[in-house]
């Protein structure tokens, strides 16, 4: 085994990169780190974040839908083994958080419709009382909430 001493350079590997980039959260810190205390290039330095970058992104990232369906399994699982064994509570709780988890209920802040004020159409009241117990909130702009749920559409369709 060899000894370390001050000379002896100590070798960055990629999974000590990603938690640096983890902890630190400044890709040019870790530039820097990496030119100076590893050896590395600028150019290699670059490329190393860029993948260690794109890692974290990866193991962040999940399936929406796939974690939804595994949810609702796990639920309707629950329901049917519950129900057999006439556990009538057990079985009320999974089938209540399956449909939380489908979004089968109102939120609890439900917007109620409300009149249109002098300077907001009808339509435009009906879309906020559509929008708001999705996205946003009574201070939110109407062209704020259609653009929010816009990005909730689009997440849930991408997902």
């Amino acid at each position: 085994m060899a000894k370390l001493d001050a000379d002896t350079p100590i070798q960055l590997t990629f999974h000590k990169l990603i938690v640096l980039m983890v902890t630190t959260r400044d890709a040019d810190r870790v530039k820097h780190l990496c030119v100076t205390k590893f050896g590395y290039s600028e150019k290699d330095a670059e490329k190393a974040i860029a993948k260690a970058i794109e890692a974290i992104t990866l193991a962040a990232d999940f399936d929406r839908r796939e974690e939804i369906g595994t949810a609702v399994y796990r639920f309707n699982d629950l329901y049917e083994k519950t129900s057999s064994m006439q556990d009538h509570k057990t079985a009320l709780a999974a089938e209540n958080s399956r449909c939380k988890v489908l979004g089968l209920y109102a939120t609890a802040d439900h917007v109620a419709y409300k009149e249109p004020t002098d300077n907001m159409s009808e339509e435009e009241a009906m879309i906020r009382c559509y929008l708001l117990p999705h996205v946003g909130n009574e201070e939110t702009s109407t062209v704020e909430l259609a653009r929010l749920a816009a990005l909730k559409l689009t997440d849930h369709i991408n997902a």
